[in-house]
């Protein structure tokens, strides 16, 4: 990473630190050692004067864990952070865990178990670093948060003061872009279930196609915030009365997520199923488990090129440019924060109301605060 580069990121931590009101004096964080933007959760944590931060690297295909602790270090100098603060570490278990206030569920961390929570301090927090409702299955030990009495916070990905959840809709647009497809007069079909459907619609008109809102789900109610979309059923497509398509974007709850909450996910095949009866050329893989195969032999190319892991988002934040991380990663330290500050009886600000959502473990719900 360098420097002015850095310094540019540096810019915008800087300005979600002071929105999300940022304050970690005197707590202890654990979080991951990462390369590029990912690198903001570490550097962040630094700027906003933690007392101490465990980062744990490795070598990935990403980068090598020196690449990482260099780009850590390098925000961190542009921050004016005090970098002997930081302890990049190799181990999960060199981390101090009893020492540990605030744990954020990051990718090198994962998975959040009985070792990591039995470890720390009953009263320390844990950031989710995205909203409540996307919390995947095997991700964090609930049962052992729930019989220790350890808070989960989510973040409004949505709240002004993190503002990140708009930029899934450049998500789909850069792999449009990366793939050498063309969206301009194309007619999009969106295959969405979930929140991810409004910002997708909205990326693909402001490029010129024509994007219609597909929901698996035939029977469910309409969102308010889709109206002034061309909306139709996948009963009708599966039919064979839909248009045809040109291009499909996917993103629908994978069963890692739905199950959190006892919903049902539209299955693999029947996903891949719709996409081909769309007409497609190609297809968008946001997010959401697809049996590509079957739609691949029916001349459906998709991308990105590798096939995720299931559960898993296709498509970093990171493809949308630095600023959709920034603002998700301070964003979700600041979510956990101010949980953590509600339950020493300190209020929110006025302005952060809503940025927090607790995640019950006591019911499939979440709550914002």
């Amino acid at each position: 990473m360098n420097m002015r580069y850095a310094e540019a990121i540096a810019r915008s931590i800087q300005r979600r630190i002071e929105a999300c009101s940022l304050d970690l004096s005197g707590l202890v964080v654990a979080t991951e050692c990462a390369n590029d933007a990912y690198a903001t959760t570490a550097a962040a944590a630094l700027a906003a004067g933690a007392k101490e931060v465990w980062a744990y690297g490795r070598d990935s295909s990403w980068a090598t864990l020196q690449q990482s602790a260099a780009d850590v270090q390098a925000l961190a100098l542009a921050l004016g952070a005090k970098v002997e603060r930081l302890h990049v570490v190799q181990s999960r278990q060199a981390i101090p865990w009893p020492n540990v206030d605030l744990v954020t569920n990051s990718g090198h961390l994962r998975p959040l178990d009985a070792e990591i929570l039995s470890a720390i301090p009953s009263s320390a927090v844990i950031a989710l670093m995205f909203e409540a409702w996307e919390l995947r299955n095997g991700d964090i030990d609930l049962d052992i948060a729930r019989s220790r009495g350890i808070s989960i916070f989510g973040v409004d990905e949505h709240h002004p003061a993190c503002g990140s959840f708009e930029f899934v809709g450049a998500l789909a647009v850069s792999e449009v872009m990366r793939q050498r497809w063309s969206l301009g007069d194309a007619k999009v079909a969106v295959i969405s279930d979930n929140a991810f459907m409004g910002p997708v619609l909205r990326a693909m008109t402001a490029m010129g196609a024509q994007a219609i809102a597909v929901d698996p789900n035939p029977n469910r109610r309409s969102n308010s915030e889709l109206q002034s979309h061309l909306r139709l059923s996948s009963d009708k497509i599966l039919s064979g009365q839909g248009p045809a398509f040109d291009l499909a974007v996917v993103a629908t709850t994978p069963a890692a997520v739905a199950e959190q909450s006892g919903q049902v996910a539209i299955a693999p095949k029947a996903l891949a199923e719709l996409v081909a009866a769309c007409g497609v050329y190609g297809c968008i893989q946001l997010w959401g488990d697809i049996d590509r195969g079957s739609a691949e032999a029916k001349g459906v190319k998709f991308g990105p090129n590798d096939t995720p892991k299931p559960g898993h988002q296709a498509i970093a934040m990171n493809a949308a440019g630095y600023e959709a991380t920034v603002r998700l990663q301070v964003g979700g330290l600041a979510a956990a924060l101010h949980g953590l500050r509600q339950r020493q009886g300190v209020p929110t600000p006025e302005h952060l109301i809503g940025l927090t959502q607790s995640l019950s473990l006591t019911e499939s719900s979440t709550q914002e605060s």
